[in-house]
């Protein structure tokens, strides 16, 4: 019992819980844990192919409403975990996807480039 309580205070230590001249957060510790060695793979099994649609003026209800422009890009909860991760931490993280279909060509083409 006490070897695990020594245990679990020296993981607090380290985690920034308790400390006697340095002072790190809870983040502080995980950002420099991933920005050092720590490598992670996002899966994505059902990447997302979105559109983002803008319009010069307000949506009219019963109306026929154009788009000014049309953005294109691929989403997914995978993509959004990697994408935050790499801001956070550049270089931690990676996505994979299974790709298929038509969806799965654009993916491919979109995240090749």
């Amino acid at each position: 019992r006490a070897e695990l309580t020594r245990g679990v205070v020296g993981a607090r230590e380290r985690c920034g819980e308790r400390t006697s001249s340095r002072r790190y957060s809870p983040s502080t510790f995980t950002r420099m844990a991933l920005s050092a060695s720590f490598k992670i793979l996002a899966l994505g099994p059902n990447p997302a192919f979105q559109k983002v649609l803008t319009f010069d003026k307000p949506v009219e209800v019963n109306q026929v409403n154009r788009a000014a422009s049309v953005t294109q890009y691929v989403g997914g909860k995978g993509q959004g975990v990697a994408l935050a991760l790499n801001r956070w931490a550049p270089g931690s993280a990676a996505v994979a996807h299974f790709l298929g279909g038509d969806t799965g060509k654009y993916v491919e083409a979109e995240l090749s480039e």
